[in-house]
């Protein structure tokens, strides 16, 4: 029933000005707003999560001599020391022309004797340079009875274990063609509890990542994929088969088998968060080595950094950060486009370049193999997009509007790339 009595919050509006804005404020982010400020530049960082750190929250990573919870905590000291302005529970939703952006924050409870404090604030933004350090976006990836519960994103498993002390299940098989991924089964291992196995879809594993996991006696199964997740009301296993090829080349080519467990961690990819960089008509570019779409250049003083540029490992992060940084503030008049300091040391091993994983095709026809869900927000399945083909579609765009996909809250970010895969192979 809508109310009948007239809304009793305060929303308000502020204009904002600013040398540098950052948009994101993770590692890479945080480290551009460093450079730039230690330069002398009015630096605004704005975040969306009601804490800032991005991926050092849920990191066992160690940079410099400390734990990053520590460098992360020094860093946002030093930026209210250096009068940056800092905006968590801030969305940037809006890129416009001549630097202009739109921002909606979401105020904290000020509790009964605040008197008018406003619940939402809208930050209209003038910068001179901006540089998005949005991050990425973990894609799942496509396979039978891939909506049971206890499947789910690597990188969720990992923030839950880290982060705040909870581990969703028991056993644990992790399904990946990165070297990112790998972290998660190491992170659920010293957390105390089993991994089954490591499936890789690539044919070759020698990266150190795998070696870690090997010293640590969890098996690598390269070349496999999990082709069904079964159980009934939540995962009790998956079958698991050698498969070849990649990307939607990808095929089965042997038997199956069982392997028991009772949580199933996929990553099959990261997606840069690189929206608002196409506000203003940029295309995104698809990058083979990353996997992934990248931003290309707005022409409206836009950089991007970190994740959100393709880098997967945290040193290139902070590396790209810091160089953003102090080149956006040298455009603005201060400094010499150097970076001021040297940068922490961080202690992770290489990663090899991943492989496109986006479909494992089941041994049964799409049709009638148990549902192979693409958007698990609108209900569409792998069998839904070859339907769309069948039917005489074609075009990315009238797919999306025949099947839903990429319709739903996320608009896409999870299931769009697994669902131009699929129907590029349909």
């Amino acid at each position: 029933e809508v109310p009948a009595e007239a809304d009793q919050d305060v929303y308000d509006h502020v204009n904002q000005h600013a040398d540098v804005l950052v948009v994101g404020g993770g590692p890479a982010g945080l480290a551009v707003a460093l450079e730039a400020a230690r330069a002398g530049a009015r630096v605004l960082l704005a975040d969306e999560q009601a804490e800032l750190g991005g991926s050092v929250l849920a990191s066992t990573t160690a940079i410099g001599d400390n734990d990053p919870g520590h460098w992360l905590a020094d860093a946002l000291a030093e930026l209210e020391s250096l009068g940056a302005v800092l905006l968590p529970r801030t969305t940037v939703f809006g890129s416009h022309d001549h630097g202009f952006y739109t921002a909606l924050e979401t105020r904290p409870d000020q509790g009964p004797d605040v008197g008018q404090a406003s619940r939402q604030r809208l930050h209209r933004i003038r910068a001179r340079q901006t540089v998005l350090a949005t991050g990425a976006v973990e894609r799942p990836v496509v396979f039978a009875n891939n909506d049971l519960p206890g499947v789910m994103l690597g990188s969720a498993v990992r923030t839950y274990v880290n982060r705040y002390g909870a581990a969703a299940g028991s056993r644990l098989l992790l399904f990946t063609a990165n070297d990112d991924a790998y972290r998660t089964a190491i992170d659920w291992q010293r957390a105390g509890r089993e991994v089954a196995a490591i499936v890789d879809a690539r044919a070759n594993v020698e990266s150190e990542w795998a070696r870690r996991a090997q010293a640590a006696g969890i098996e690598v199964l390269a070349g496999h994929g999990v082709v069904e997740a079964l159980g009934g009301k939540r995962v009790a296993g998956a079958s698991i088969a050698p498969v070849e090829g990649n990307g939607s080349a990808l095929r089965v080519n042997g038997s199956s088998r069982r392997i028991e467990c009772d949580l199933i961690a996929c990553s099959g990819g990261w997606s840069p968060a690189i929206h608002l960089s196409s506000h203003t008509g940029a295309r995104p570019v698809w990058n083979e080595r990353a996997v992934a779409f990248l931003a290309s250049d707005s022409g409206q003083g836009m950089a991007c950094v970190g994740a959100a540029a393709g880098a997967s490992m945290l040193a290139e992060c902070l590396r790209q950060g810091a160089t953003a940084g102090a080149e956006a503030a040298a455009r603005c008049g201060f400094g010499d486009g150097s970076a001021s300091s040297d940068l922490p040391p961080v202690d992770e091993p290489p990663q090899t370049d991943p492989a496109p994983l986006f479909h494992v095709p089941h041994v049964s026809p799409a049709s009638r193999a148990p549902h192979q869900f693409v958007d698990l927000q609108m209900d569409v399945t792998a069998a839904d997009i070859e339907l769309a083909v069948r039917e005489g579609y074609r075009s990315v765009e009238h797919v999306k509007r025949y099947t839903g996909l990429g319709f739903g809250t996320d608009q896409g970010k999870l299931g769009n790339v697994n669902g131009v895969a699929i129907l590029a192979k349909a």
